[in-house]
């Protein structure tokens, strides 16, 4: 499914959080969505997913206008993992999956139902911990829990909220390669708020770049993380290369640093 962004404005209490961005999010392709602290990226994230009514513009899910769709119409296009999560209430890894069937079902979950949930536990690496409570998990498994139920959706997209950032090395790996298969294989658009440069450098098929809530550049990898645009967004000095055909940064000093050693 593709999204498409259009003008789209948001205020807190008066003060503009997003400005007249314009994006697009391609079916089979991951989107990754990076920038300084209150760039606005998360709010984006829930404008996309309707947590947050804009100010101006609007949001395009397979060409359908967000506002005129249905919660439960957008549920089972989405899936959505927010930046934190806190639950009210004791379940089970398995149970809290399943709940991401809730969208496509009535009263009853079915057999087809329990055997998506116990897959996507599969492919998550999560069958080990299916029936412990979800609130006796380590930050990192609790993440890649989140990100099961929203697999275990069905989904047409998937807004993830940086889903790595509790994660280590191999899990960061892992979960990356099971979102990129979802986005070939299953023709997913995979929208995603990162600040690991290098990660959004190895797996995304287009970045976008933010600042002050706007877009600054959006466009792939190599085209958007370059020296110049790091050091006008993030403040940084950094060498950009490449290897095996994707960019690498290596951060070298921030711009203020560097001017203090130049004087």
């Amino acid at each position: 499914m593709r999204i498409d962004i259009e003008n789209l404005s948001f205020s807190y209490g008066g003060r503009a959080v997003l400005n007249g961005i314009d994006m697009v999010a391609q079916p089979g392709e991951i989107t990754c969505v990076v920038g300084p602290n209150g760039s606005g990226k998360s709010t984006l994230v829930k404008c996309i997913e309707t947590l947050l009514i804009p100010s101006g513009g609007r949001v395009l899910l397979g060409g359908e206008d967000a506002r005129s769709m249905q919660r439960v119409a957008i549920a089972r296009r989405i899936g959505y993992v927010p930046q934190r999560f806190d639950l009210a209430f004791s379940t089970s890894v398995f149970d809290l999956v399943l709940m991401g069937r809730r969208p496509h079902v009535s009263w009853k979950s079915s057999a087809r139902d329990m055997d998506i949930v116990i897959d996507t536990l599969v492919e998550m690496e999560l069958e080990s911990v299916a029936m412990r409570p979800f609130q006796l998990l380590s930050g990192g498994q609790q993440q890649r829990v989140m990100v099961a139920r929203a697999l275990a959706q069905q989904p047409e997209c998937l807004l993830l909220d940086e889903p790595t950032s509790a994660l280590d090395i191999a899990h960061q790996l892992a979960l990356m390669d099971t979102v990129s298969e979802y986005a070939k294989n299953k023709g997913l658009s995979v929208l995603m708020v990162v600040h690991d440069l290098n990660l959004a450098a190895r797996y995304a098929d287009s970045i976008v770049m933010m600042k002050d809530g706007r877009v600054v550049v959006q466009g792939e990898p190599e085209g958007v993380l370059t020296r110049e645009n790091l050091s006008g967004v993030f403040g940084v000095q950094a060498l950009v290369g490449k290897q095996k055909g994707r960019a690498t940064v290596i951060p070298v000093a921030t711009e203020r640093v560097e001017a203090a050693r130049m004087t």
